[in-house]
C-alpha cells in the first residue's frame, strides 16, 4: 500500500507530496521550489534577484532534506500503524512514547531508534507479531487497536539489538556482492582486450606474410 505525505503550499495553496515533488521547507512553512522563489522575488522589500533567489532557496532545499526525510518516515509509520491495526485514534501518550524512543530517552533504551528502521523492522517482523497475537487470542489475551500496537512495539524494541546485527550482516553480504560483480566486470573487460590484442597480433602477422610474399 502506497502512502502518500502531503503539505499545502504556503504561496498556491495547493498540495504537495513530500516524497515526490521539489519543494522548500522556509520558515516552518512549505513551498513549491518555484513558488517559494515567485514569494520571494514579489515582496516589496526584496533585493535579490532571480538568480540570487534560486540560490538561496536550493541552499535551504539542502539544508532542510534530513528533516523533510525524518517527517515523511514518522507520519508513513504512524498512517501504517493505523491502517495495518485499524486504528481511528491513538492517544497522546503513544506519540510521547515514540519520540522518546527515536530519541533513545525512553526508559531502558541507551540509544536511539531511528524510525525508518523501527518502520522496517515492523513490516518484516509483522507476520511473526501476528502469530504470537494468535497464540495470545487462543490463550484468551485479547489484544486489538492501541493496546495491541503497544504489545507489539514492546516485542520489537526487545529484538532490536537482533536487527542491527542482521542489518550489518545484510551490508557486509551487497558489499560482497558488489565486489564480485566488480571482479567479474573487470575480468570480462580484461578478456576483451586479450582477444583484441591476439586479433590484433594476427591481423598483423597477416599483413607482413602478405607483405613477403609479394616480396
Amino acid at each position: 500500500m502506497e502512502i502518500n505525505i502531503t503539505r499545502k503550499c504556503f504561496y498556491c495553496k495547493e498540495y504537495i507530496n513530500l516524497d515526490n515533488e521539489n519543494l522548500v521547507h522556509y520558515k516552518d512553512k512549505y513551498y513549491h521550489f518555484d513558488c517559494a522563489v515567485n514569494e520571494q522575488l514579489n515582496k516589496k522589500r526584496n533585493k535579490l534577484t532571480e538568480e540570487q533567489c534560486t540560490e538561496k532557496f536550493i541552499d535551504i532545499k539542502k539544508q532542510s532534506i534530513k528533516e523533510i526525510q525524518n517527517k515523511i518516515i514518522r507520519e508513513k509509520l504512524f498512517k501504517w500503524l493505523h491502517n495495518t491495526y485499524n486504528t481511528v485514534v491513538l492517544p497522546k501518550t503513544f506519540y510521547i512514547k515514540m519520540n522518546d524512543i527515536f530519541a533513545g530517552t525512553y526508559i531502558g533504551m541507551s540509544k536511539g531508534i531511528p524510525p525508518e528502521d523501527l518502520f522496517d523492522m515492523w513490516k518484516r517482523k509483522k507476520s511473526e507479531l501476528d502469530r504470537i497475537n494468535e497464540f495470545n487470542k487462543r490463550k484468551n489475551k485479547i489484544l486489538i487497536g492501541a493496546a495491541r500496537i503497544q504489545y507489539d512495539l514492546a516485542i520489537l524494541l526487545s529484538k532490536y539489538d537482533s536487527y542491527l546485527k542482521w542489518k550489518e550482516k545484510q551490508k557486509i553480504i551487497e558489499q560482497e556482492r558488489q565486489q564480485i560483480k566488480a571482479d567479474f566486470e573487470n575480468k570480462i573487460n580484461f578478456n576483451k582486450i586479450n582477444i583484441q590484442k591476439e586479433n590484433n597480433k594476427s591481423y598483423d602477422s597477416l599483413n607482413i606474410a602478405d607483405i613477403l610474399d609479394e616480396i
